[in-house]
């Protein structure tokens, strides 16, 4: 009879455990979004562009697509030509304007190269994620020097490009709180964002930016009791409309 009912406990702990096990597949929340960096091109013969990581090293293209670089997080720049004694400045500013703008610049920092050739970039850049909502965001590398030799970077110019693109997970536009509807809870949980009472993880912050201009801000709020009061039929619609 004991053995009968140490069995029994045995089963039922193991039909616990599955159905614990289940219930935690089930409730694994989506994929994060995933960033890196694609269409990395050098536009001086001068100049290397390398996809790096965050403990830069060498991140190698995806076997799917050679042009993009998947979890890559910075931009290694390699100089050949550079003159002993000299200045040189490395700009980097998103789009493709060449008039710097406070905005658009990102931290870049200046290496010096190693005895033993373990730091071969001068310079790695530091840029901005994009917005979970965001396909992609256009970085434009630009060098300048004083240098006076004939060959090298000898003046301000373009010299590379790259994207840096976000793959968000799949979100329903407006359900803020993930629950699989929008719902009145949904405008009260992006209000205490806006008011810092609460945190939006990336998932949450596309859901919110339902008018899809890159920010969860108070005119979403607006839109989302305007979908509630039947104002509008979606917010794709009301996206196309902006």
């Amino acid at each position: 009879m004991k053995k009968s009912f140490m069995q029994l406990a045995l089963i039922l702990g193991l039909m616990t455990l599955a159905c614990v096990t289940a219930w935690a597949a089930e409730s694994d929340p989506e994929a994060e979004p995933t960033f890196g960096f694609m269409n990395i091109k050098a536009e001086s013969s001068f100049v290397t562009l390398t996809a790096l990581d965050d403990s830069e090293q060498s991140v190698t293209a995806s076997t799917e697509d050679e042009a993009m670089f998947p979890g890559a997080v910075k931009i290694g720049v390699t100089c050949t030509n550079m003159q002993s004694g000299k200045e040189y400045l490395l700009i980097v500013q998103s789009g493709d304007n060449n008039t710097p703008n406070v905005d658009d610049m990102v931290f870049i920092d200046q290496k010096a190269p190693t005895s033993d050739g373990t730091q071969t970039n001068f310079f790695v850049i530091y840029p901005k994620k994009p917005s979970p909502t965001a396909e992609s965001v256009q970085y434009t590398v630009y060098m300048s020097s004083n240098a006076d030799t004939s060959t090298g970077i000898t003046q301000y110019e373009k010299v590379g490009s790259f994207e840096y693109y976000s793959t968000a997970p799949d979100v329903l536009l407006g359900d803020v709180d993930g629950n699989g509807s929008v719902t009145i809870a949904d405008v009260s949980l992006l209000l205490d964002a806006l008011n810092e009472k609460e945190t939006l993880d990336d998932k949450q912050t596309a859901a919110a930016d339902v008018d899809g201009n890159g920010v969860p801000a108070i005119a979403d709020v607006g839109s989302l009791l305007d979908f509630l009061n039947g104002k509008i039929a979606s917010f794709e619609e009301l996206r196309n409309q902006s």
